[in-house]
């Protein structure tokens, strides 16, 4: 059966009964009560790997089981600490242990990007800062807001809806056009400022 079915299945049966008992309020102990309901059906971290409690979903998989919670008209999901950052099972034993653990394993966990040496740690800092800076204030600015917001949104659709009041809003910086026309032309773009 192909992940979203099977989601589908399930939201079918406990979404109505968390409507049933909390409506459409949004208070604390009733998202925790759903979260804990899709975790006890193995929903919790989809992407993450199977070995760590996740189902190994690829994008396209996501992006149609998020489709689902919206269909679903499903309570928003909460984030709690760790399921966006590493899996379950390790975040679960972080939290529960409070043991120290090393750049090396938080870059297995995927809670960093790279690790570099002591040494090389300024230099590496500004030569991802000039990338960053290299682009639009706006462009940057916007990324940013939307990337955090959508961590958390509740549906596809939700998040859609930020990304085309995003784009929406760049066309009013022209910063849109000049990056293709740069891009055409094999220049380096000049942004406007925010």
């Amino acid at each position: 059966m192909q992940p979203h079915l099977e989601l589908r299945a399930v939201l079918e049966d406990i979404v109505p009964k968390h409507r049933e008992k909390w409506g459409d309020s949004d208070e604390w102990e009733g998202l925790l009560e759903f979260q804990r309901e899709l975790g006890a059906r193995g929903w919790s971290a989809p992407a993450w790997p199977v070995e760590i409690g996740g189902r190994s979903l690829g994008v396209e998989d996501q992006i149609a089981c998020d489709a689902e919670f919206g269909r679903a008209n499903a309570p928003r999901r909460i984030a709690v600490f760790g399921t966006k950052n590493v899996g379950p099972t390790i975040a679960a034993e972080l939290m529960l242990t409070g043991r120290r653990f090393s750049a090396e394993e938080a870059l297995r966990f995927g809670m960093l990007n790279r690790v570099v040496a002591r040494d090389d740690l300024l230099g590496t800092a500004v030569e991802l800062a000039a990338l960053i800076t290299a682009n639009s204030e706006y462009g940057v600015y916007m990324t940013k807001l939307g990337m955090w917001a959508n961590l958390d949104a509740p549906s596809l659709r939700h998040a859609i809806e930020l990304e085309n009041r995003t784009q929406v809003l760049g066309t009013f910086t022209r910063n849109m056009t000049e990056a293709g026309r740069a891009f055409v032309e094999k220049r380096d773009p000049e942004w406007n400022p925010m």
